[in-house]
């Protein structure tokens, strides 16, 4: 199977990463490749996003050095995998409490099931 095309942003994107940004300790932050690219901040990170979603191992650290990357080994993709999930049950657990406080108003549309569903009760 043929991968899609990426998308003019993200090729930019990814290739200034296969040049400068190879293992985490070459971390680019979103300001300084929106700086290099000459696009906006939001556009580098829209990029990032759409480079993940098309499959393409686009790394990110929070905590120095902290920035995007392309991993060099397996640790630093299960590094940046145990990341984001991490960040998946974060904003899972903020979407439950959230659907609890709407339903307490009355407001709740229904998605907290959709929530547990997916994510499991809280503690999962």
């Amino acid at each position: 199977m043929k991968p899609a095309p990426l998308p003019a942003q993200g090729q930019k994107v990814w290739r200034y990463l296969k040049l400068k940004a190879v293992g985490r300790r070459n971390a680019v932050r979103a300001r300084d490749l929106a700086r290099a690219l000459e696009m906006p901040e939001r556009t580098v990170r829209a990029a990032i996003h759409e480079l993940r979603c098309l499959g393409v191992p686009v790394g990110s650290a929070v905590e120095p050095p902290t920035g995007f990357y392309i991993p060099a080994d397996r640790e630093e993709a299960d590094a940046c995998s145990r990341h984001l999930w991490a960040r998946v049950r974060e904003i899972a657990q903020a979407a439950r409490a959230f659907d609890r406080a709407a339903e307490e108003l009355g407001l709740n549309r229904g998605q907290a099931e959709q929530i547990r569903l997916v994510f499991g009760e809280e503690g999962e």
